[in-house]
């Protein structure tokens, strides 16, 4: 999120203080004042924070052994953490770590894994205990307990409180949300609702009561935890990775054999996550001739219907809105007009069933 101004002036406060601090044994770290003039304090620490190499500051405060005076650890070790981007977060613990000096990291049980054992699914659903706030969206990933489907939902935080013996946490589930529109029409069986989750303060206990109207409770979950990184963000693909450890397999499989976004060609792998074609809750299933490597916001455009791929590999956005920035990228040649023909003939088959179920009049 982004920092408010008012938050950043202190910010600022708190960082010349310890610059201060550095001017006892000596060391005026001119550079670092003069980015803070120039651009204030959070753009300098993202700027310190997202560079590839040591600077020489950072140099000087190892070797009067002083990184707690490190942006790095002014960022990590207090409140002002949640304002950064994780990735910038894990790279400066790492960093530290690097130059054995321990961070003292505060709330790490931030995060969590709620993991709900519904009477005929399970559902998995990552929270942050300390930042989610009503109004917020979230998705949850829920699958039979045969394996037989999997759903992906975005819902809404309706309420978030601290109480004296915990958390309760209030989420909706609307099908006009987002992906859900999609699902809903797909699928009209799907039941929509509420649930509530009160979690306890120890992370030892929770339950789950899922609602379909304002006051019938229509069923109650059994609650478990997986703790994770306060600073690791739980993408939806590692979310479905924890609920089906072959997807794992599959992915890195796909980066071997192609290594790359079939429609965009990014070929970051951290960016990429594995589509599949006919999806898991029709009945699809996790293998190489049903999956593909998307780069993660295109995933989306496809499991939305804004970009399609037919059964001859021809690649369409015509779903996604004119003025979107999607559309400059499709025509300046750096995307794919049509599937290469390796991946083609690797999903035709299950390009052919999708079509066939989209435009089956049951769909």
């Amino acid at each position: 999120m982004k920092m408010p101004a008012v938050v950043e002036r202190r910010f600022e406060d708190f960082l010349r203080a310890k610059v201060e601090e550095a001017n006892a044994f000596k060391y005026v770290p001119t550079k670092f004042l003069g980015m803070l003039s120039r651009s204030g304090a959070y753009a300098t620490a993202t700027q310190l924070l997202g560079a590839k190499d040591l600077t020489s500051g950072y140099e000087r405060l190892w070797q009067n052994r002083r990184l707690d005076l490190s942006v790095e650890a002014l960022v990590l070790e207090h409140e002002w953490w949640e304002y950064f981007d994780p990735i910038l977060l894990q790279r400066a613990e790492a960093r530290l770590r690097e130059f054995d000096y321990i961070p003292k990291i505060p709330g790490r049980r931030s995060d969590v894994l709620v993991s709900i054992e519904w009477p005929d699914t399970l559902e998995h659903i990552p929270l942050n205990l300390a930042t989610l706030k009503a109004g917020e969206q979230i998705q949850t990933v829920e699958r039979s307990k045969r394996d037989l489907w999997r759903a992906d939902y975005v819902v809404t935080c309706g309420r978030a409180e601290r109480t004296a013996s915990g958390w309760v946490f209030e989420l909706v589930y609307e099908p006009e949300l987002g992906l859900n529109a999609a699902l809903a029409k797909k699928f009209p069986l799907i039941e929509w609702g509420r649930t509530v989750l009160e979690i306890d303060a120890e992370l030892a206990k929770g339950t789950a009561k899922f609602y379909i109207s304002e006051q019938q409770e229509h069923r109650q979950g059994l609650v478990s935890f997986l703790e994770t990184s306060l600073y690791q963000a739980l993408t939806r693909t590692q979310v479905g990775i924890l609920l089906r450890p072959g997807q794992a397999a599959l992915r890195k499989k796909l980066l071997e054999e192609f290594g790359r976004c079939a429609v965009s060609n990014e070929c970051c792998a951290e960016a990429l996550e594995v589509a599949h074609i006919v999806e898991h809750c029709a009945g699809g299933i996790a293998d190489m001739g049903n999956a593909v490597l998307l780069r993660a916001d295109v995933h989306s455009l496809f499991d939305s219907g804004l970009l399609s791929i037919d059964e001859n590999g021809v690649i369409d956005i015509a779903g996604v809105a004119e003025g979107s920035k999607y559309h400059a990228e499709f025509k300046s040649g750096n995307w794919n007009r049509m599937l290469e023909p390796r991946v083609l003939n690797s999903i035709k088959r299950a390009l052919k069933a999708r079509a066939s179920r989209l435009t089956s009049p049951v769909a």
